[in-house]
């Protein structure tokens, strides 16, 4: 989701409405991983 989210994300804001997405749609252990990769993917 990261990746396809990063070849239309036209700007920054739309990348982080991206990430947000993907963060608020995951339980569990699950939230850990994706906030690991969404800090990875923001640097």
């Amino acid at each position: 989701k990261f990746v396809q989210g990063d070849q239309t994300a036209r700007n920054w804001w739309r990348k982080l409405e991206i990430v947000r997405d993907i963060v608020e749609n995951v339980q569990g252990e699950d939230r850990l991983e994706a906030l690991l990769y969404s800090s990875i993917y923001l640097k």
